[in-house]
């Protein structure tokens, strides 16, 4: 019997000897946006159409902030303060639009920086400063309801999860040729997949029957959680356990997801001095309101409620996600993804368009590329200059194929 091969014969039945995790070799997945447009998910240019005429569509926000969508598809308009963010956002947007070729994520840059405070901007803001102290606090709001306009449309439709009457085989089957390749590494290999995503694709995935021998850890687990939402059903309302981060990886194929997720939520709780403060990454998943959130209180009975947070946590801006980098929980996943390049023997990079110079640096400090192997998978490969240039420069082999026509994909060690 040898580890090498993982098999060996015995009374004509073969068996498979599982390599302990502590002695396998590391293979990394770089996963971009474009992995999962073919389940539907908006591309970047679907995603700029959408805000810039964000004042067509039957949006509105309460009076809490949170966004609110009319059934009769009629826009509706409150009066609440953050309606005149909305109005002003759109505003801001157009006026943005005359002088920069307009990218949502840069967008977000603009307005988290200090341009969004020159003159043209304060002038278009005086029709809406009405129910704010001062310009400042109305941009800082605008932020909030920004936000909560990406998160809507990413999960619009629910495109990368599973709901009832569906079958995930069914509603990934473009996935399947990568899904049995990962199955197949993890055999031997630990797979670390670094997602820049948002959506649950990934976390879908082993839904279908294609991972026989491996399901997907992502480091969060419910064991002892003291987290809770609430979930109503049928007009019964039930206390859930919350999935919180304990960075427990307990399966060959592990997901980081470096700029956050659709359902992470960070849990803030409130000091002594009345501030809130942040506690913990969970993951708040679809059914339960990220306003219905609660945490068990050690010192007496009953619960810690976290009554601000708008949206769930994820990175938006070219720049601005790199300030969150060092931030506690975005530090954790960035120090795997630094000590897992080191550990690759190979990096595999699939629907990545290479403008992301946080990422681009990572690899580039981190990953071996003029001793190990790359691939770059993107049918788009030779059209996009930005993709070219960083494949070029640590030496990627690229594949210009779609996820659909993935083949597996074979190196030398």
């Amino acid at each position: 019997m040898t580890k090498q091969g993982t098999e060996y014969i015995y009374l004509g039945d073969t068996e498979y000897v599982k390599i302990p995790y502590s002695e396998r070799k590391h293979v990394a997945f770089l996963v971009g946006s474009g992995f999962s447009v073919p389940c539907g998910m908006p591309t970047g240019r679907q995603l700029n159409d959408y805000v810039l005429n964000i004042e067509k569509n039957p949006i509105t926000f309460d009076y809490a902030g949170k966004l609110a969508v009319s059934q009769d598809g009629i826009k509706h308009t409150i009066g609440s303060p953050f309606d005149y963010c909305l109005s002003f956002c759109s505003e801001a947007m157009k006026e943005y639009g005359k002088s920069h070729e307009f990218d949502y994520e840069q967008f977000y840059d603009f307005i988290s920086g200090d341009s969004v405070y020159e003159d043209q901007y304060q002038n278009l803001a005086k029709p809406y400063l009405s129910m704010f102290s001062d310009y400042h606090q109305l941009v800082y709001n605008m932020k909030t309801v920004y936000n909560q306009l990406i998160e809507y449309k990413l999960k619009e439709g629910r495109k990368t999860e599973i709901k009832e009457n569906e079958y995930a085989s069914d509603k990934f089957w473009k996935y399947e040729s990568f899904v049995k390749y990962l199955d197949k590494l993890s055999i031997n290999y630990i797979v670390d997949i670094f997602s820049l995503n948002h959506d649950l694709l990934i976390e879908n995935l082993p839904r279908t029957n294609w991972l026989q021998h491996e399901d997907i850890s992502d480091g969060f687990h419910s064991y002892r959680s003291p987290y809770y939402g609430e979930l109503e059903c049928n007009g019964q309302k039930y206390d859930c356990r919350l999935e919180e981060f304990k960075a427990y990886y307990n399966t060959a194929i592990r997901l980081y997801k470096l700029h956050g997720s659709l359902d992470y939520l960070l849990f803030k709780r409130c000091d002594n001095n009345g501030f809130y403060r942040n506690d913990k990454m969970i993951k708040v998943p679809y059914g339960i309101a990220i306003d219905k959130t609660k945490k068990q209180n050690n010192h007496r009975l009953g619960y810690i409620e976290d009554w601000i947070e708008y949206s769930h946590d994820f990175l938006s801006g070219t720049l601005s996600k790199i300030h969150h980098y060092n931030d506690s929980f975005y530090r954790k996943l960035f120090n795997r993804f630094r000590l897992n390049l080191k550990k690759a023997e190979c990096l595999i990079i699939i629907g990545y368009g290479g403008r992301d110079s946080g990422i681009n640096k990572y690899i580039l400090d981190f990953f071996d590329y003029r001793d190990k192997p790359s691939f770059i998978v993107d049918p788009f490969y030779q059209s996009n200059e930005d993709l070219k240039r960083f494949g070029e420069t640590i030496g990627a082999q690229p594949i210009e194929k779609s996820i659909g026509e993935f083949q597996e994909i074979i190196w030398k060690n």
